[in-house]
């Protein structure tokens, strides 16, 4: 009895000091890691000494998960031509609504009701993804409205090249009747890319592709750069396009108006005989009251 009690002793002792020999291992290795790559930091800027709040801020930074964010903020900023903000200022403002928030909630959850608390944690963490949904709806905005404007867009190329108006030139015309929205500065942007690769023309629509992401936009700049490659001439390409786009928006139209039509039948349907059915059931309710 004894020699199991010394044996379990023995073996609880062992697996203490086998947990603080492998914490002090696993702490050491990140504070070698961390003087690593302060030093590398104090080299690279020329800075004597860093804070270790200063060391926890450049190591969050340089996150996978932060840098795949910020990349994500800056196209989108980039899509919508938004020249105001900055990624590093969203994700200020983001960060200083999660701790505002947590903030809120440590002072509020022992003195108000619980559902207060929660209309409170909900508020703060509208705040902190608005920029997400924000920027994701007027992108989509703005890919809707391009494939509206489209088929206007390449009628108007297309009529000043019959007045021997060049290419670059006669985007350029096309836009003079357009008002400044964030779909007229993506075909200004196209423009202005014209002049500049005016000699690889099929890089141009290849960027346009990159920047609006539709189904129409896709298969303009697809049939536009093969059209191009095949020695298609310009004007051709966008007087079939044009016809094709044209079409399409029709048969789309067509279609949305059958579909209202189909509801308004629908409604009508129920509003006759809603009443109807109802007439015949109370009087029928009533008899097996009564009975």
């Amino acid at each position: 009895m004894v020699d199991s009690y010394i044996l379990i002793q023995t073996a609880c002792i062992s697996l203490f000091l086998g947990l603080i020999e492998i914490s002090y291992l696993l702490f050491g290795k990140k504070q070698r890691d961390n003087k690593i790559f302060a030093k590398e930091i104090e080299k690279r800027e020329g800075i004597h000494h860093i804070t270790r709040f200063e060391l926890l801020k450049r190591k969050f930074l340089n996150t996978n998960s932060y840098q795949n964010y910020y990349k994500w903020l800056d196209k989108q900023m980039n899509l919508s031509f938004d020249e105001k903000n900055t990624p590093e200022g969203i994700i200020r403002m983001q960060e200083i609504a999660v701790l505002s928030g947590l903030i809120v909630f440590l002072m509020m959850v022992w003195i108000v009701p619980p559902f207060i608390t929660i209309i409170i944690l909900l508020i703060f963490a509208a705040i902190v993804f608005y920029p997400i949904f924000y920027y994701q709806n007027i992108i989509s905005t703005k890919n809707s409205q391009f494939d509206k404007s489209l088929p206007m867009f390449i009628n108007q190329v297309i009529l000043s090249i019959k007045c021997g108006v060049s290419l670059e030139n006669a985007f350029g015309f096309a836009l003079r009747g357009m008002d400044k929205t964030l779909v007229q500065r993506e075909y200004a942007k196209m423009v202005a890319e014209l002049k500049i690769y005016s000699d690889d023309i099929p890089k141009v629509f290849m960027n346009l592709n990159r920047r609006v992401h539709t189904e129409e936009c896709e298969r303009f700049c697809n049939i536009i750069v093969s059209g191009l490659k095949n020695g298609n001439k310009m004007s051709d390409i966008l007087k079939s396009e044009y016809e094709r786009i044209s079409d399409n928006q029709i048969v789309a139209l067509k279609k949305k108006a059958d579909s209202k039509k189909n509801l308004g039948t629908a409604i009508n349907i129920l509003l006759i005989f809603v009443p109807v059915i109802l007439l015949l059931i109370i009087p029928m309710l009533r008899i097996g009251e009564m009975a």
